[in-house]
């Protein structure tokens, strides 16, 4: 075993056990006596070009950014023009040649170590030969913005077994010292802290809000609460939120000796909300040996704790007290529509039918469901209780119907302006204070503090490909991307992906699935999904928008004949004996099912589409796909478009760009 041996293969187990412990707490903060941070991407300083400008950094998983004209380059600075710089260490396996290139619109010039290999300014450049020693080789980046329009940079390396592509993220590692850099980790994280905990809701300091924050500003609905909890869950919640779920963002809202009495007022009132829905199914009806086959394929423990099923990880979300929490219906209710209460929730939505959902809920249902108690009928208790919602300020961040508040007692109250961001919540007395009580760590509270001196900084707007790896962290994509066959990393997913079919994708728009055979399903993420899909394309390089309509461009049609002569297994490479084309299936699968062609133009960037066809296993490893240009320029039908592969692979693009209506070959 590798972790066996001495020498350098030991430095490199100690290298590899310390880049672990750092991703293990997101790459966050890392204070106090450890000198420098390790991780993997790509570290980018950004500085803004006027005079006094701003300085900060970015961790991005590869050499590539996409950044719209009259937007941020970052959280924290403002829109115009900038300059940056980009370091990292590439891993080669072997002493080789590499060649690199830069498509870019700006000017950007590529160092490795010390010396100049490359420059652009706009448009596409390419280097002469430059030989990479074995092991890390360290790589750096500048790009200056436009003077006018867009701001982009890709960089593709290739070699002699390696078609021109992106660097992995997974060969790249960045270490930095910087007390800049942990501040701007700091500040992050500080962010992060404030959105989760919807701290802006109760505290204005004049940060402008976007749609993107609002969505996730607001905790779940009250309206009809009471049908939807049964009222001992909802007082044991009030009464201690972390004890029924550490990862937990509601505060403890309630002290002292009578915190108990409280906290069943307050769940009597919320039982009085009640309201009629059209709830259709229930466990009883499910099969457990369908619901649990199901919880393993749709990888249900890549973010759950489940009885009898392992899973890994410190942020999984324990299920263990459904039955207490969820009335009859109501579970298989919440599996249907997770975000119908709730728009902010992470559950996503897998799209099941009725039947699948009943099967679930009767998997995970070790015991018979409680029985919905009947609403509260002391008038003073609810009284009570829905005057403690008041002083508690809870419908800061949680909606009421009007005719639930029908006496204003709950009604919104004015922000209250922070003084010291020591003080308050972040007060270490602050339930003797009767303030809500957060669970945030030491290093928590110095990441808000941090935040909270730069969060009167009229410049804090949603940025998009920040939003994006935002949102990968906080949904747990990587659960399951990278980790589950046939699903990819997160980090290739703007390059290979159109923005515009990938927001269908993670809204639950899309009428088809592209590999029906597959068990694992992409779950929809309403309300978010579309500016995920931008801001991955930008992480890739790419703009948020398509950029290669078929409409706008049109179809060669000379071109688009040879590209169906060229999947044709007469005369051609057979494709059409895997693949799908349009209404007419695979002719004869030997061994997978590949994608049908009629989706090809819709959903894939052309110059993804490009890198597979000329090697798909670089990309993955374990495709089924085969090989057909060895050398990634040399067709095997030589006799069509004399056998230049960059001419084949552009006619079968104009063939896939008929769509759906793509007619097969004879």
């Amino acid at each position: 075993m590798w972790f066996r041996k001495e020498g350098l293969e030991a430095k490199r187990f100690a290298a590899r056990f310390r880049l672990c412990c750092v991703l293990l707490v997101a790459g966050l903060i890392v204070e106090g006596d450890l000198s420098a941070v390790t991780g993997r991407g790509v570290l980018v300083r950004i500085d803004e070009e006027r005079p006094g400008g701003e300085t900060d950094f970015l961790v991005l998983p590869n050499f590539e950014l996409y950044v719209p004209e009259g937007e941020q380059p970052s959280t924290f600075l403002s829109p115009g023009r900038f300059r940056s710089e980009w370091r990292s260490e590439v891993r080669v396996p072997r002493r080789d040649s590499y060649r690199f290139s830069l498509e870019c619109f700006g000017t950007a010039k590529l160092y490795l170590g010390d010396k100049l290999v490359l420059e652009s300014t706009g448009g596409n450049a390419r280097s002469e030969p430059v030989e990479l020693g074995r092991g890390y080789n360290a790589i750096r980046l500048t790009l200056e913005s436009p003077a006018m329009g867009d701001t982009f940079v890709r960089l593709r390396w290739e070699s002699r077994e390696l078609v021109s592509g992106p660097l992995p993220e997974r060969f790249l590692k960045y270490e930095s010292d910087l007390p800049a850099f942990a501040h701007s980790q700091l500040l992050r994280k500080g962010q992060h802290l404030y959105r989760e905990h919807r701290c802006g809701n109760c505290h204005d300091e004049g940060r402008p809000t976007s749609r993107l924050d609002r969505l996730d500003h607001m905790g779940p609905s009250f309206t009809g609460i009471g049908g939807r909890r049964n009222q001992q869950w909802l007082q044991d919640w009030i009464m201690d939120p972390d004890e029924l779920r550490e990862e937990a963002t509601m505060p403890d809202v309630l002290h002292g000796e009578s915190e108990k009495e409280q906290a069943r007022a307050i769940a009597a009132w919320l039982s009085t909300l009640r309201v009629d829905h059209d709830l259709s199914g229930s466990y009883r009806n499910g099969v457990v040996d369908s619901g649990a086959k199901l919880v393993e394929s749709l990888h249900c423990t890549g973010c759950h704790k489940i009885a009898n099923k392992e899973a890994e990880g410190d942020q999984l979300v324990s299920l263990e007290r459904l039955a207490l929490k969820y009335p009859e219906g109501e579970l298989v209710a919440f599996l249907l529509e997770p975000n119908r209460h709730f728009a902010g929730v992470r559950m996503p939505n897998f799209q099941l039918s009725i039947e699948e959902a009943e099967d679930i809920a009767s998997f995970l249902i070790e015991t018979e469901l409680a029985v919905l108690n009947a609403p509260a009928s002391d008038p003073e208790l609810i009284q009570k209780g829905k005057a403690l919602v008041a002083s508690a300020r809870c419908v800061q961040c949680h909606e009421v119907s009007a005719s639930d508040a029908r006496d204003a007692v709950v009604e919104a109250m004015p922000p209250i302006r922070i003084k010291d961001w020591t003080l308050g919540c972040l007060d270490e007395a602050k339930r003797k204070n009767h303030l809500p009580a957060y669970s945030f760590s030491e290093e928590g509270r110095k990441a808000l503090h941090a935040y909270g001196k730069r969060s009167t900084h009229p410049k804090l707007a949603a940025v998009r490909h920040e939003y994006a790896m935002r949102q990968v962290e906080r949904l747990n994509c990587k659960a399951c991307h990278g980790q589950l066959e046939l699903i990819p990393p997160v980090s290739i997913l703007g390059e290979k992906l159109k923005p515009d079919w990938a927001a269908s994708l993670l809204e639950g728009e899309l009428f088809y699935k592209t590999r029906p055979w597959l068990e694992s399903r992409m779950p929809a993420f309403h309300g978010r999904g579309a500016r995920i899909a931008e801001g991955l394309s930008m992480l890739n390089g790419f703009s948020p928008r398509n950029t290669d309509r078929i409409g706008e461009q049109g179809i060669d049609d000379k071109k688009a004949e040879i590209g169906k002569q060229l999947v044709s297994a007469n005369g051609g490479m057979a494709c059409v004996t895997c693949h799908g084309v349009g209404e007419s299936p695979p002719t004869a699968v030997f061994e997978s099912v590949g994608i049908n062609f009629g989706y090809v133009n819709a959903r894939l960037q052309r110059d993804y589409f490009h890198r597979w066809i000329l090697k798909p296993t670089q990309i993955d490893p374990e495709t089924k796909m085969p090989v057909y240009f060895f050398d990634g320029t040399t067709s095997p039908l030589p006799d069509i478009l004399g056998g230049d592969a960059k001419a084949q692979i552009d006619a079968m693009w104009e063939y896939f760009k008929q769509g759906f209506d793509i007619q097969p070959p004879q």
